[in-house]
């Protein structure tokens, strides 16, 4: 079972996808992605942080190769998450994982969202945001993540055909990962 989940910036999808590990007993990668990045050599961790789920190419990024930072960047990651894939059960966090894993028949893929309210109060909360900013944020957070799903996929970031189940966290971290859990354990049964 290859769990993935795209998220909106506040909704808490990165501590679901944590709780989530903890309940099914399956590892789960997001900032660990970075790390295995890193180690193929081509970008240094902090260019990874800074560009990683957000980075399009622009007409100025182009290398003699005509592969821009930003592409090489994405094809580093999908490699990682092709390779973690194959080690097991597991959840991933972002980074296009439901499409770069789209052949695999174990796969689950999850977006999450929440009003905007329980967005700002998470970030404020979470992220030590300032309530004045934290609206512009989680929307210029959200817009980037959109334009990058958008740019290496053919689908649209947060759309419902997209994926197997969208669900709204603003009922509980841990209702949420009740419900995914059980979701994912019968959609695999169901496979088999």
């Amino acid at each position: 079972m290859i769990i993935t989940i795209g998220r909106e910036y506040g909704s808490g999808g990165h501590f679901i996808a944590q709780e989530l590990a903890k309940k099914l007993n399956i590892p789960c990668f997001d900032k660990e992605i970075i790390e295995e990045v890193v180690k193929k050599g081509d970008f240094a961790q902090v260019y990874v942080e800074n560009n990683e789920e957000c980075s399009i190419p622009s007409f100025l990024s182009f290398d003699y190769e005509g592969i821009s930072n930003p592409e090489r960047l994405f094809l580093d990651e999908y490699s990682v998450i092709k390779q973690l894939a194959k080690q097991g059960d597991c959840i991933i966090v972002g980074r296009c994982a439901d499409y770069v894993l789209q052949d695999r028949d174990d796969l689950v893929k999850i977006f999450i969202e929440a009003p905007i309210q329980d967005k700002v109060n998470r970030a404020i909360t979470y992220y030590g945001l300032d309530e004045t900013k934290a609206e512009d944020i989680i929307n210029k957070t959200n817009k980037k993540r959109a334009k990058y799903y958008n740019y290496f996929t053919d689908r649209k970031w947060g759309r419902s055909d997209c994926y197997d189940l969208v669900i709204n966290s603003s009922i509980g971290i841990e209702e949420t990962c009740d419900i995914i859990a059980q979701y994912a354990l019968a959609k695999c049964k169901k496979h088999k």
